[in-house]
């Protein structure tokens, strides 16, 4: 009989809310928050929409389950238009996203927060929250 060698696998879990389309991924020391940019934003704009307020809301309870670490919000745009233009697009978006949050929640209780813009490297996670556990 061969030896067994005992193989440890990190937990990983997902869940989305049943109000509001926002996706949770927790990991061995952080989480991701995954939120679809059309509902927060306008094609080329980073003025959040009206229906906005309502997710963050749900996306800052998902954030209050978690306390410490570091906040990276980070922003997405299409491939419409060059880089330059949809990096600048992008970090507006991750600030818009920051100055809303701020009036939702207090944003102190993480060691740090930053904005990012990921121009459109990472189409489809339109606007990332990730809260890693230092």
């Amino acid at each position: 009989m061969e030896d067994l060698t005992e193989q440890i696998y990190p937990l990983q879990t997902y869940n989305e809310s049943v109000n509001a389309p926002v996706g949770t991924l927790v990991e061995e020391g952080q989480a991701s928050i995954t939120l679809d940019s059309d509902v927060l934003f306008e094609f080329d704009s980073s003025e959040l929409q009206d229906d906005a307020a309502h997710i963050l809301e749900a996306t800052a309870e998902e954030l209050e389950r978690v306390s410490g670490g570091d906040l990276m919000i980070v922003g997405h745009t299409d491939d419409q238009g060059d880089e330059a233009y949809n990096q600048e697009l992008s970090e507006s978006r991750a600030q818009s996203v920051y100055d809303e949050l701020e009036t939702i929640m207090d944003l102190e209780v993480f060691d740090g927060v930053e904005t990012e813009g990921m121009s459109y490297n990472e189409p489809l996670l339109l606007m990332k929250m990730k809260k890693v556990n230092n």
